[in-house]
């Protein structure tokens, strides 16, 4: 509630305007990357910053960057830079290091932070999983995948703790599948390609997923969860319909464009579409099983990035736009208070 507290007063009081793109946790929570022009840090760990908060610019020389990703251990920085090429920027110093070219989602790194899985797309427009150290050079050969888009929906590349393996959310067209990448070849985990997004779990045994509806009037949509190495799979006990969003066939949003599954597998953040209010979307938070549902925030159409938990899964962020004025939405599970902060510079 603290930290929360800290955070509302930094953004109210600092923020100058930006178009907001994504938000990024560090490993701690305790700072929030907003992806805009220029990228901002926010730090909200201190009195001081509390008091008399100063939002800084992320990169030397308000340099663009995207596709953020913190090391488990929060020493370094992955990013796309303004080429499109993967850098990793050693935070202590403001060092930084090339590796690939042409980054397509932000990269997955290993618990132990030595090494990183990032999806690259080459001259010919595969896309390739690089397994890298972080002090350079690569793990394994370069791995091409076989199909040539990442899902948009949800983060698209996750590492399995305890392995060495990667899972992977893309397809072509319109279909969006999950891919294991172990021992260097990729394989079908499903194939009815309907992923909207996916958690491994910490201990790296299962995976989570969240299955689209071909009819959210009568089925918002499906979780499923696969036993990794056993390939055992299940689908979980998720209601049909939720009362706030689906209620009956008459009364209910016509598309779940994004889900998000908290890293701890207790809730899921996802927006909504209705035909009768084409201008805005809606951003819900349920627990796993669906007993509790409450909307988080409407926001202005298209739909903003992905929502996004903070490692412990105690806060939820969300980017967008009401109206014409970027917003930060930030909503503390713990307290069940969510907050909206207009990133407007002071004075105005």
């Amino acid at each position: 509630m603290r930290n929360l507290s800290r955070f509302v007063a930094f953004c109210a009081l600092a923020l100058a305007p930006i178009s907001a793109a994504a938000q990024v946790w560090s490993p701690d929570a305790k700072q929030l990357i907003i992806e805009g022009a220029p990228p901002l840090r926010m730090d909200f760990t201190s009195a001081a910053a509390a008091v008399a908060p100063t939002p800084t610019p992320l990169l030397p020389n308000n340099a663009p960057g995207t596709l953020f990703a913190f090391s488990p251990d929060g020493k370094t920085l992955a990013y796309r830079n303004g080429s499109g090429d993967l850098v990793l920027m050693d935070i202590p110093t403001g060092r930084t290091i090339p590796l690939e070219s042409r980054l397509e989602a932000p990269v997955s790194w290993a618990p132990d932070s030595k090494t990183l899985a990032a999806v690259c797309r080459n001259d010919s427009g595969q896309l390739i999983l690089h397994i890298d150290y972080r002090e350079g050079g690569y793990r394994i050969k370069p791995i091409v995948l076989p199909f040539h888009n990442l899902a948009s929906t949800c983060l698209p590349v996750q590492w399995v703790p305890e392995t060495d393996n990667v899972l992977l959310a893309g397809g072509d067209g319109t279909k969006r599948d999950l891919w294991l990448v172990d021992a260097g070849i990729p394989t079908h985990l499903t194939q009815t390609g309907d992923v909207l997004g996916f958690v491994v779990s910490p201990d790296g045994s299962r995976v989570l997923w969240i299955r689209r509806s071909p009819n959210t009037h009568y089925i918002l949509f499906s979780l499923y969860e696969l036993i990794i190495n056993a390939r055992s799979l299940r689908k979980l006990d998720f209601p049909n319909r939720l009362p706030q969003v689906n209620p009956n066939p008459h009364n209910a949003v016509d598309s779940v464009t994004q889900a998000v599954l908290s890293t701890d597998l207790t809730h899921i953040a996802f927006t909504t579409l209705q035909h009768k209010s084409p201008d805005t979307v809606t951003v819900w938070l349920t627990d796993i099983k669906g007993s509790t549902v409450q909307k988080v925030t409407t926001l202005t159409s298209p739909p903003t990035t992905p929502p996004s938990f903070s490692p412990e899964g105690h806060l939820l962020a969300v980017l967008g736009r009401q109206k014409q004025t970027p917003v930060l939405v930030l909503f503390d599970l713990q307290a069940n208070l969510g907050r909206t902060i207009a990133l407007t510079p002071p004075g105005q």
